[in-house]
Order: C-alpha cells, then sequence, then structure tokens
C-alpha cells in the first residue's frame, strides 16, 4: 500500500516537472520567435537613441578675414533645489569658485518650489568642472556657447545674410562678399543607455 502511494508520488511530481518544463519552453519560443523582432526593436530603442545637437554659431569675418564675431566655448551651471541636500556647502562652493554672491545664490537654493536655478551662466570650464567634481547634491552642468567680440563695438552686432550676400561699398570700390559662416558638420550624437532609461554619453560622433 505504502509502496503503491510512493509510486503515485513520483508520478505526480513527475507530471508537474513536466508541465513545468513545457511551458517554460513554450513561453521561450513565444518570446525568442514570434515577438523575437518586436522585443529586439523595444530593446534598440531603449539603450541607443540619435539626439539632435544644436549647430554652433560660425565665425564672422569681415572682407579681409579678420574675425568680427567668435563663439568661445563655457559652461552652464545650475541647480535643482529640490535635490540641493547641502545649500550652505553649494553656495560657498559657488562663490570660491564662480564668483557668485553666496548671499544671493544661498536663499534661492533653499526654495524647494523650484525645479532649476542657474547657479552660473557662461562659467570658466576649468571652473565649473571643479565644482562638478565635488559632487554637490543638485549641482550640474552643460556646455554653452557665449558670442565674443574680439573688435569690441566695431561690427558687435553685424548680421550677414548667407542666402543673398550684397556686396558693401567703399571708397576704393566695392568689397567681395563676406565668406561663409563656418557651421558644425555634424548636428547630432549617438548616446547608448543604462538603468533606468538614463543615457550615458561619450559615443562616437556618426560621420
Amino acid at each position: 500500500m505504502r509502496e503503491k502511494q510512493a509510486n503515485r508520488r513520483i508520478r505526480l511530481l513527475l507530471a508537474v516537472f513536466v508541465l513545468v518544463f513545457a511551458g517554460t519552453l513554450a513561453r521561450a519560443v513565444w518570446l525568442q520567435g514570434v515577438r523575437a523582432a518586436e522585443l529586439g526593436g523595444m530593446a534598440e530603442r531603449q539603450h541607443h537613441e540619435s539626439i539632435t545637437i544644436p549647430a554652433g554659431r560660425g565665425t564672422i569675418f569681415d572682407d579681409k578675414g579678420v574675425q568680427l564675431a567668435i563663439g568661445e566655448q563655457t559652461m552652464t551651471v545650475y541647480a535643482d533645489p529640490r535635490q540641493v541636500r547641502n545649500a550652505r556647502a553649494v553656495a560657498v562652493a559657488a562663490h570660491r569658485l564662480l564668483g557668485v554672491d553666496a548671499n544671493t545664490l544661498y536663499p534661492q537654493l533653499l526654495n524647494k518650489k523650484s525645479s532649476f536655478l542657474y547657479v552660473k551662466r557662461f562659467a570658466d570650464p576649468k571652473a565649473a568642472g571643479e565644482l562638478i567634481k565635488k559632487g554637490l547634491a543638485g549641482v550640474n552642468a552643460y556646455p554653452e556657447e557665449k558670442r565674443a567680440y574680439p573688435l569690441g563695438s566695431v561690427a558687435a552686432q553685424l548680421v550677414v545674410v548667407l542666402a543673398n550676400p550684397v556686396p558693401v561699398k567703399r571708397k576704393s570700390g566695392l568689397a567681395p562678399p563676406l565668406p561663409s559662416v563656418s557651421c558644425s558638420s555634424r548636428p547630432y550624437a549617438t548616446s547608448r543607455g543604462g538603468a533606468y532609461g538614463r543615457f550615458i554619453w561619450g559615443s562616437p560622433l556618426p560621420e
């Protein structure tokens, strides 16, 4: 009697294993066979994305090739007051590295109703990098181009129409049209994603 009950239990356990294995096999066939293309596309979208990057403003020259306006690479430092844990430390570090008024910045960092705050626009990249290296919570930075005029106020607000350049009159005759303004030839970049959809920068730019 006991032997028959043991055999039944063994058969029942074997049947359960067979059902579990069959279900697992069917699920694998369904995912890797039927839905393979759909899931592959989802994985590609989650881990690889093309992001448009605005092209930098080109240099403006006069008819002799002298630079009238150029773009300087700077860093803009910003903060999210909701994520800032030590407002005093952020204000002191920004004052020491970026020259920001700590007394003005400190109460702004305490305003938890705001989620974005400029700490310093057009900051020196080296100084901004030192601030970011401190790892202060809620503080980050992004590159931003600043317009500079090497000749000061000379033609500082000159507007160049590239589509239809017009010769400029001068005492010695007509000056040739201004040279074309240089622009970025690669206006987009790729990034690879990590966990929770956070993208990891540093992928090579497509040619």
